[in-house]
């Protein structure tokens, strides 16, 4: 969709305002610290007070505000646009732009849920097997950060009664086309055992299923196993589903790296049988 003048304008001024806001020292520290990843040289607090000075700054132009000046589908489309951009700086300000200033009454629908997936996780088709530099969502920091701001807002949100969106966004795990599509799947519900009223009653045993199917579409990545590993780990701490858990750790025991087993022990006791076991699994 092509944007509208008014979303241009604000596209400029958050990217202006990132470059004027920019520091060389994180620049380099990021970029040194996560792969895959360009930057502009912005922490996030200094993206999110651009993000929110520039949208009141556009607000000012409208008697209305920002939604007057922007409509809700212009603003949808500026947030994925944002994303699509190279630095991950500008990246971060869409998903601050679509968790924190986009309506959260119009973004919980599989449709616009749909829509905005579809144009940041589709796989190029120009090569059957596109580089990492290729994909809009393309490390850990953007792949976490958009589950933890946008997907994890849509997935508890209280009018989601049917619980549609956080099957939808849990069935990510199994159809995702990138490592970073499947790992949002189960990401976003790392802390699910806070959020179980606004759940299935068998959320817990749903998960852990679509944690196996995340780490069986690629065993070998780093970051397949690394987020597996960080959800399994509270779901080893979680009464009813324990035992689940810990018998997909076993069932898949030549699977998981030395770093993957030492992340699934975190939280256990030092004193905890499991623990000794798991961390000798060959």
């Amino acid at each position: 969709m092509q944007l509208s003048p008014s979303s241009i304008n604000l596209r400029s001024s958050i990217i202006q305002g990132l470059k004027n806001a920019s520091d060389t020292k994180a620049k380099n520290w990021y970029s040194n610290y996560i792969q895959n990843s360009q930057w502009i040289g912005c922490k996030v607090p200094t993206i999110r007070k651009v993000v929110h000075e520039q949208c009141r700054l556009a607000s000012l132009h409208s008697s209305g505000g920002l939604s007057s000046a922007i409509n809700p589908m212009d603003l949808l489309e500026l947030s994925i646009n944002l994303i699509q951009h190279v630095e991950c700086d500008v990246k971060l300000a869409g998903i601050i732009l679509l968790s924190e200033v986009y309506p959260l009454q119009k973004l919980i629908t599989l449709n616009i849920l749909d829509h905005i997936t579809e144009n940041i996780f589709t796989v190029p088709s120009t090569t059957p097997s596109p580089q990492y530099d290729e994909l809009h969502i393309n490390n850990w920091c953007t792949s976490d950060f958009f589950a933890h701001h946008v997907l994890r807002r849509i997935a508890y949100a209280p009018s989601n009664s049917n619980h549609n969106l956080s099957l939808r966004i849990l069935h990510f795990a199994e159809t995702g086309s990138t490592l970073w599509h499947r790992r949002c799947g189960i990401v976003t519900f790392v802390d699910y055992y806070k959020h179980l009223n606004q759940l299935p009653n068998n959320f817990g045993c749903l998960l852990i299923r679509a944690v196996e199917s995340c780490l069986l579409a690629s065993p070998r990545e780093r970051f397949t196993q690394t987020g597996c590993a960080w959800v399994l780990r509270f779901s080893l701490l979680q009464h009813g589903d324990r035992d689940i858990a810990y018998n997909l750790i076993q069932k898949h025991s030549k699977l998981w790296t030395g770093e993957a087993k030492r992340s699934l022990v975190e939280r256990l006791s030092r004193k905890d049988p499991w623990r000794k076991t798991i961390l000798a699994l060959r």
